[in-house]
């Protein structure tokens, strides 16, 4: 191939390499421009397959580039050239145009999979055939997934391509005919396309940062949650084991009062272990459904304490943070306790009890829990003789009514109950997303109507 004069005067450069390459640089320095004339094909003479354009790479590469790359694809020579003139030497926020000249369809899907970093192409409409451009244009997006690339069609016969038919139907940044063109107009179009583009790389780039972030933040919460699940495990089966040695303690003591009182310890323990058999079993590992707690709670001390008394669960989803499941839990336990071993009548046999009153029909013992308003409620009902009037919990010699009151305060709750037709008690306390948490009130401040019980 013979050396082809700049527009300026000045004599071609051909590259080095190869002469198959049919690559010609047009002037020196840093405003050279570089034209490909003809196709390139493989050792076989065959042009190679469409690819896909790895986007995310692209925009790596160019984050560092100094020069925009504008591929220019029309048939017609004189276009190359005027194109070529009208953005000799211009700059786009201080880098350099590198253009690629391609003069048919084909050639430019070539250019386009070889250079995944083209920020621009300047298209013509009719080629090789009618919709040459147009057939570019869909395999940008179709076939070479790039989405990214500013497309700016332009064309000598508006007429075969309307413009709002070309706009409504096609991917495409701008469209002008050719007579409209000017060079300033020129300009500004390369100009709004590199710009588009280059955002559009970086928005590209923080999705793919976004994703990866993600990927391993999900990941993380995997791990987390299996690590968690373990922790919760044997967390309940060392409290298990606490129970154990406690029960075999117990069962060397030589009066029945003190191994009552560890068997209540065992207990207490228990009803600890079950927040933590609970959370190992479930998909969220920071809220517990009081109500499927409780549930299980009332049934396992029904069968422990007073297998024949009859019990009744009323109980809606009620979810409270781990945080409130401890003591919220030795609260249910405790109160639980206190019923099945004081709140049933002592009046004869079974079909002697309470058939009418608080518990309702065929109830010895009843349990409430549930939302209202807001604000978690637990009621414990029972069938039993009652409260005596001057019960005061800071003056109960029980050890349980007393840790009762210690962790209502540490919930900043309130506890009423009274003690006609048998005993009731309420417990109410917001969940901690209402932002009061587990805060100590003043010593002065009760968390309710004075509380306490001696055994009945």
């Amino acid at each position: 191939m013979n050396p082809v004069d700049d527009p300026r005067g000045k004599p071609a450069t051909p590259p080095s390499g190869d002469a198959d390459d049919d690559v010609i640089v047009l002037g020196d320095g840093e405003d050279d421009i570089v034209v490909f004339d003809h196709h390139k094909r493989d050792g076989a003479g065959r042009e190679p397959a469409s690819k896909a354009v790895d986007v995310g790479v692209a925009a790596k590469a160019s984050a560092s580039a100094s020069e925009w790359t504008v591929l220019v694809v029309d048939d017609e020579p004189d276009i190359h050239t005027v194109t070529r003139l009208a953005l000799d030497g211009f700059r786009i926020d201080g880098c350099r145009l590198r253009l690629l000249e391609a003069r048919s369809g084909e050639h430019a899907r070539q250019l386009l999979q070889a250079e995944p970093d083209c920020a621009v192409v300047l298209l013509d409409v009719v080629m090789e055939t009618d919709d040459a451009g147009l057939a570019v244009a869909r395999w940008i997006r179709d076939e070479l997934k790039n989405p990214l690339v500013r497309i700016v069609l332009r064309t000598g016969q508006p007429g075969v391509t309307p413009e709002e038919t070309v706009m409504s139907s096609y991917d495409i940044h701008d469209y002008y005919a050719k007579t409209e063109i000017s060079a300033r107009r020129l300009r500004n179009a390369v100009t709004s396309g590199v710009r588009a583009w280059r955002d559009l790389q970086t928005m590209n780039l923080q999705r793919q940062a976004l994703e990866q972030a993600q990927v391993t933040i999900v990941q993380s919460l995997k791990e987390k949650e299996t690590l968690l699940r373990e922790i919760h495990h044997r967390v309940k089966n060392n409290l298990q084991i606490m129970s154990s040695l406690l029960r075999l303690q117990g069962e060397r003591m030589p009066s029945q009062e003190a191994r009552d009182l560890i068997e209540e310890s065992v207990m207490r323990v228990q009803s600890m272990a079950l927040i933590h058999q609970h959370l190992y079993g479930v998909e969220s590992l920071d809220r517990v459904d009081l109500a499927d707690y409780t549930r299980v709670l009332a049934e396992s001390l029904r069968i422990l304490l007073a297998p024949s008394v009859r019990l009744r669960v009323d109980a809606t989803t009620a979810a409270i943070s781990i945080n409130q499941a401890i003591p919220a839990g030795l609260i249910v336990n405790e109160l639980l306790t206190n019923a099945f071993k004081y709140g049933v009548s002592k009046r004869g046999s079974p079909e002697a009890r309470v058939e009418e009153g608080r518990t309702g029909p065929g109830c010895d013992v009843r349990v409430e829990v549930g939302i209202t308003n807001g604000t978690i409620r637990v009621a414990v009902l029972d069938a039993g003789p009652g409260l005596p009037d001057d019960i005061n919990l800071k003056k109960a010699s029980s050890i349980g009514l007393h840790l009762i009151h210690l962790l209502t305060r540490q919930l900043r709750g309130t506890l009423a109950y009274d003690g006609d037709q048998g005993a009731r008690f309420v417990l109410t306390f917001l969940p901690d997303e209402h932002g009061r948490g587990l805060l100590e009130r003043p010593a002065d401040e009760q968390a309710g109507p004075a509380l306490g019980k001696t055994p009945r």
